[in-house]
């Protein structure tokens, strides 16, 4: 028996060994966290328990259980702050110190007055170091709500190991062997548990942190990316109202002048008295046309000048397409394109002004730049046909162009958000990102026909009866 009690010492001593390796290694593996610091001081405070109690036990006086139960002390302190990291709950290590101190106290206290019970003065010290882990363990259980199987059986072992330093005095080594022998195979079976489960749920919990870091990360920096995008997006838009601004000038001052004509001719009319109902008529026709003219062009550029700031609404897309096209035009007079509309009857429509107004001049601004670019190198008839038609409760837009077209290696990419064709500092390469963004926005998809040198097809469907749940 004694041959079969230095083996279990053996073992108990390998396995406390290898736990304070793996935990070693662990430690610098995770960048020295701190947990397994603590893994570490628990296991070295196990490990020297157990070996001084074995050394100690045979010979001494009984003083020695006041020294072999520091590490004890030591390693429960450690277990405590282990289980309050990984569960969440509160935990004072100097409170369970000084209570540690206080049952060690009253425990040496006893042995001085000349009590010399090896078993009961033992149990005292013990109160002090298994109290402080009965309170931590019974915690976790009652305010901890969501506690797994794995969570409950390494509590469950966390207070046996309790209860053995409770029953280990009168387990240790005595004159009769298979008290000492039962004491350590408990103790066997609780380091094997141990050494299993410490690790898989500390890895656990470092691994839920950390993704959780990752997550927080995460968050923050695709809040500072949309941020940059926005930002970005709010200066392509800036630089579509600059391109704009040499239109608009133009645009807006034709419509003026005639309306200034008009009105000196009405006043012509009445001071010469020639009240005619239809010269009357004609002219204030042509005052409320070009009023009207001016008017939607105001409202274009608004449109573009207000980020975000439409609202669902019932408008009509030939309208939109129309103030897109003569926006963009305006800027693009150099070029003698034929425009053609071939629009169909359109029920009710739904969707945001302001994002389709953005959505169509991005396409015609590339439109006028194809054919700008293949005029460049050949003549011919420069054309731009826009037609529209309604299935079921899409609404489809065709936008062709016969300029330079797109190459088939980069039909892939046109949509990415930042390429271009385009030299450097004539883009930002987020035009048709834009455009694909907004369609999808109103659950409608886009597609892209070209040939390169022949022409450029968009295709854009959109869905006509959105509500704002559903954007």
């Amino acid at each position: 028996m004694q041959q079969t009690l230095q083996t279990l010492l053996a073992v108990l001593a390998a396995i406390q060994i290898g736990d304070i390796i793996i935990a070693t290694i662990l430690y610098f593996i995770y960048g020295r966290r701190f947990e397994y610091l603590l893994v570490i001081i628990m296991w070295l405070g196990m490990l020297s328990f157990f070996s001084m109690d074995a050394l100690l036990g045979h010979f001494a006086s009984i003083y020695h259980i006041y020294f072999s139960f520091i590490f004890t002390v030591i390693t429960a302190l450690a277990f405590g702050e282990i289980l309050s990291r990984l569960y969440g709950v509160t935990y004072s290590w100097i409170l369970y110190f000084v209570f540690a101190i206080l049952c060690y106290s009253v425990s040496l206290g006893f042995a001085l007055l000349g009590y010399k019970d090896f078993e009961i003065l033992a149990v005292i010290v013990s109160l002090g170091i298994t109290i402080p882990v009965f309170v931590t363990t019974i915690k976790v259980f009652f305010r901890k709500k969501k506690l797994y199987f794995l969570d409950k059986f390494f509590l469950l072992v966390v207070f046996f190991w309790g209860v053995h330093l409770l029953d280990y005095p009168f387990l240790r080594q005595k004159e009769e062997l298979l008290f000492s022998i039962v004491g350590f195979s408990l103790a066997l079976f609780l380091t094997y548990f141990s050494s299993v489960l410490i690790p898989v749920i500390l890895n656990r919990h470092i691994y839920g942190e950390l993704t959780e870091k990752l997550t927080e990360d995460l968050d923050e920096k695709t809040h500072k990316l949309k941020l940059a995008q926005e930002q970005i997006i709010a200066r392509e838009n800036l630089a579509n109202l600059g391109t704009l601004s040499a239109g608009i000038a133009h645009e807006i001052k034709n419509p003026i002048n005639i309306i200034l004509n008009s009105s000196k001719v009405l006043s012509e009319i009445v001071e010469g008295n020639n009240l005619n109902p239809e010269n009357l008529r004609e002219v204030v026709d042509m005052i409320e046309r070009n009023a009207l003219r001016a008017d939607t062009t105001i409202k274009g550029i608004l449109s573009q000048s207000y980020e975000g700031n439409s609202q669902l609404s019932h408008i009509c897309p030939t309208e939109l397409l129309r103030s897109a096209y003569d926006l963009v035009y305006s800027t693009h007079k150099n070029v003698s394109v034929k425009a053609v509309f071939n629009f169909s009857e359109i029920p009710d429509f739904y969707g945001y002004e302001g994002e389709l107004l953005r959505c169509f001049i991005n396409v015609y601004e590339n439109a006028f730049k194809a054919i700008e670019e293949k005029a460049k190198k050949l003549e011919y008839p420069m054309l731009i046909e826009t037609s529209t038609s309604f299935q079921g409760d899409f609404l489809e837009v065709e936008i062709k162009d016969n300029g330079i077209g797109v190459k088939e290696s980069l039909k892939e990419q046109i949509f990415r958000p930042f390429f271009t064709t385009r030299d450097n500092g004539e883009g930002t390469g987020l035009g048709l990102s834009m455009v694909k963004d907004i369609v999808k926005f109103h659950n409608g998809e886009i597609m892209v026909d070209s040939q390169e040198g022949e022409f450029t097809k968009v295709n854009i469907r959109l869905y006509g009866k959105l509500k704002k749940e559903e954007k």
